[in-house]
């Protein structure tokens, strides 16, 4: 069964090099689509990274084209959420 969730997370992953973590803490303003030229910059939030350090990382093309893709479908929610404290 294809997951439209897992999916995008799955390639986040491999073609940014991110914690599980860090992953699973994206939220929508977090995702930079504005550049058309560049790969989508993902932000990550220093809470959420080992170094306590804000972070950045481009995604691949077809990280991005499945990213979208769930965002269009799950327009009234976040794109990836966790329980925040």
């Amino acid at each position: 069964m294809y997951n439209r969730r897992l999916k995008p997370i799955l390639l986040i992953l491999a073609s940014g090099g991110m914690r599980v973590m860090e992953a699973l803490a994206i939220r929508n303003i977090d995702i930079d689509f504005s550049i058309k030229s560049q790969p989508t910059k993902v932000h990550i939030r220093k809470e959420f990274t080992k170094t306590k350090v804000k972070q950045g990382i481009s995604t691949s093309d077809e990280a991005t084209e499945y990213l979208k893709k769930w965002l269009e479908g799950n327009k009234n929610t976040v794109a990836i959420q966790i329980n925040e404290q």
